[in-house]
C-alpha cells in the first residue's frame, strides 16, 4: 500500500511538471538563418521543408488510393549548403 502511494505521488509530480511554462531558451529553427556571432562560423544546410512535406503527402495519398503499390526508397530534393569554418 505504501509503495502504491509513493508511486502515485511520483506520477502526480511528473504530471504537474508538464504544466510548467517552458523556459525562454529556445533552439533555433534549423531552416532559419543562424546569427553569425559564433566563431568558428558554423556550416549549415537549408532543407526544403515544403517540398519534403509535399513528397511525403503525395506518396501517402498514392498508397492510400492504390495508385502505386511501390514505396519509393529514394526521393532526392535539393539542399543548400552554407559553408562556414567547421567543414
Amino acid at each position: 500500500m505504501v509503495s502504491d502511494l509513493s508511486s502515485d505521488r511520483i506520477k502526480l509530480k511528473r504530471l504537474h511538471s508538464f504544466k510548467k511554462k517552458p523556459s525562454k531558451t529556445t533552439a533555433p529553427d534549423k531552416n532559419k538563418k543562424l546569427p553569425n556571432k559564433h566563431y568558428p562560423k558554423l556550416t549549415k544546410i537549408r532543407q526544403p521543408i515544403r517540398e519534403i512535406a509535399n513528397a511525403a503527402v503525395s506518396t501517402l495519398l498514392d498508397l492510400i488510393n492504390n495508385h502505386n503499390d511501390i514505396i519509393p526508397s529514394d526521393i532526392k530534393l535539393p539542399v543548400t549548403l552554407y559553408n562556414g569554418n567547421t567543414t
